[in-house]
């Protein structure tokens, strides 16, 4: 668990220090990929970051550019100039004359323009099931960033993503060190040892289960 949190905050430190980053989670389904994801955007706002997030899934991997669009949702106020005409296109499904290549360098020029006003961290969660479309879009994008305040977090079930050579391999979370994170929140032993218990190793169901506990 200190390994990871100290990957995450590596790369993230790096892009406030104004160097581009990228790593990329991966692990069987429950093993907690998408808390992860929620603690590394934690750690991006408290360090002022600007922070965008999409999500992959099976219904939207065959359409086009659908993660892009949600990963540029944020900026949508300054899609107005016609500067991004291309990518207003892109966020309102209207693909009939964009240009894949000039998709990527605008996409590019916008992310970079918005770290270099304030650093930018990219959370993409299961990229395994984003459209390919918008897979090559992040994928030049992080080739090219290197000198710009961006991190780049990926999770997937996949070893690769095409954001990131560097990999962590998640396993489920053992219930003893799950109890001592609800424990470390305020909870009781007891009630801790029973919610990681019953989370079967994903740190984020057994904080579900304890917030629960704690609301009733």
């Amino acid at each position: 668990m200190t390994i990871v949190h100290d990957r995450l905050t590596a790369t993230i430190d790096a892009a406030t220090g104004g160097r581009a980053s990228a790593i990329h989670l991966h692990g069987p389904r429950g093993c907690g990929k998408t808390w992860w994801l929620d603690q590394a955007a934690r750690y991006a706002t408290e360090h002022d970051m600007t922070v965008s997030r999409a999500r992959g899934s099976a219904e939207d991997g065959e359409l086009p550019f659908a993660a892009l669009s949600a990963l540029l949702a944020p900026f949508r106020d300054r899609l107005d100039d016609p500067a991004w005409t291309v990518l207003r296109q892109v966020v309102s499904f209207d693909h009939r004359h964009v240009d894949a290549f000039e998709v990527k360098i605008a996409a590019l020029q916008l992310l970079c323009a918005v770290a270099g006003e304030r650093p930018l961290c990219l959370l993409l969660d299961d990229i395994h099931l984003f459209d390919a479309a918008s897979t090559e879009v992040l994928a030049f994008t992080m080739r090219r960033a290197e000198a710009d305040s961006i991190a780049c977090i990926s999770t997937s079930t996949h070893d690769r993503s095409a954001t990131s050579t560097a990999t962590v391999r998640l396993d489920p979370m053992m219930a003893p060190s799950i109890s001592t994170m609800l424990v470390a929140r305020g909870l009781g032993h007891v009630a801790a040892a029973r919610c990681a218990e019953a989370a079967d190793g994903n740190p984020g169901i057994a904080i579900a289960l304890a917030d629960g506990l704690t609301e009733a």
